[in-house]
């Protein structure tokens, strides 16, 4: 018998000489304080004393520890797996903690309900628990806004500012939000992540809007800037049930703020595009009305500038409309000054008048309005346009 406990005393301290190994090498490879360093080697070191002592009083039949050496050392041994191998937790007061949330209202959890929360993990690291407090002591954080599942966490981090500052923060605590399905936003799928929409072209002001106002009194709508949607929060008018976060209401929301942005606020980004000059105002303001991303802009940029397919839908008249094209320098009034001669000549009116112009000047079966669009193509290009070979 004793000859089996020797055995399985010696795979035992195998295995945890196996483990303080591991731990010495991870702490060696995140370049780790010396000293823990240090203790786990002299841990690994001492397992081997501290076995041979347990031997000897499985295989004497009495207490091994007989003197100083042999204490010190089994309490070395001890302190190394304690302080290399244990959690570190707060001990929670078994009380009630009370908060006056500043979405929810008055608040309380029972924290002898709860188990005292882990702080820092064997390997050294730490939960968010307490950096997270600690950061909000040292920065003076005020208030701390998050969603309602971290109701729990503000119970036991309330002790926890306690313990350090005397003082914690105010808190508040918003309603969750669902995707269009009526499913959880998760992080590990990537759903709606920021990157995702980033990349997709919407709008940060739209993300904003939509994350803020959905699921609270104010209507969903769009906003020119963030100091704009911060006067629209009100925290007690916030919905205590899951707001659903659409991504075709996203993008419907992104396409109207693009479509009242002002040009000074994406001149850099339409010039990353390839789009600048003495004429960039003024194609902006043409064609917003009908962007969906911003980066649709290089789509109208081509009709404008660039080599187009006219749809010839009907000969004469686009013969006729090409002889009638005005002279001189053209703007905003031309559009109308040429259509109304061409209505007074054929008597056409509505879509008949205006479709197979618009056809043959663009290509496309709609988009922005051409008294806006036929100045910045010019007449040059249209008159190419209009007298381009049926197709």
């Amino acid at each position: 018998m004793a000859e089996m406990s020797v055995i399985w005393l010696r795979v035992a301290a195998a295995l945890y000489s196996l483990g303080l190994l591991h731990a010495i090498l991870t702490l060696v490879r995140r370049r780790e304080h010396l000293f823990r360093v240090a203790l786990g080697a002299f841990g690994l070191a001492s397992v081997f004393h501290f076995v041979s002592i347990v031997e000897e009083g499985i295989v004497s039949n009495r207490c091994p520890i007989n003197n100083f050496y042999e204490t010190l050392s089994m309490c070395a041994f001890l302190l190394v797996v304690l302080y290399l191998f244990a959690h570190w937790r707060f001990k929670l007061e078994p009380t009630t903690v009370r908060w006056d949330d500043l979405v929810r209202g008055e608040s309380h959890i029972d924290c002898a309900s709860l188990s005292d929360p882990v702080l820092r993990r064997e390997d050294g690291t730490y939960l968010y628990t307490l950096p997270s407090v600690v950061d909000d002591v040292e920065f003076g954080v005020t208030h701390v806004i998050r969603g309602e599942d971290h109701v729990t966490n503000t119970a036991v981090q309330i002790q926890i500012f306690e313990a350090l500052a005397g003082a914690a923060p105010g808190f508040g605590h918003h309603n969750l939000l669902t995707d269009a399905g009526g499913e959880g936003l998760s992080k590990r799928t990537g759903a709606l992540s920021i990157a995702s929409l980033r990349e997709k072209g919407v709008e940060a002001l739209a993300v904003a809007a939509l994350a803020v106002l959905v699921g609270s009194a104010e209507p969903v709508r769009p906003v020119a800037t963030l100091d704009e949607l911060a006067k629209l929060v009100e925290l007690k008018h916030l919905s205590h049930g899951a707001a659903r976060f659409d991504e075709a209401e996203l993008d419907a929301l992104s396409a109207r703020i693009l479509h009242q942005t002002p040009y000074a606020s994406v001149t850099d980004k339409l010039a990353a595009l390839g789009i600048a000059g003495p004429n960039a105002e003024a194609f902006w303001n043409a064609v917003r009305g009908n962007l969906s991303r911003l980066s649709d802009a290089t789509i109208w940029r081509r009709v404008v500038e660039g080599d187009v397919t006219p749809v010839v839908e009907d000969r004469a008249y686009l013969d006729l409309a090409a002889s009638r094209l005005p002279e001189g320098a053209w703007d905003g009034s031309t559009w109308g000054a040429w259509t109304n001669d061409l209505k007074a000549l054929t008597g056409r009116k509505g879509r008949e008048l205006y479709h197979p112009l618009r056809l043959a000047l663009t290509g496309r079966d709609a988009g922005p309005e051409l008294a806006a669009l036929l100045p910045l193509i010019g007449r040059a290009r249209a008159l190419g346009r209009l007298s381009a070979p049926s197709g």
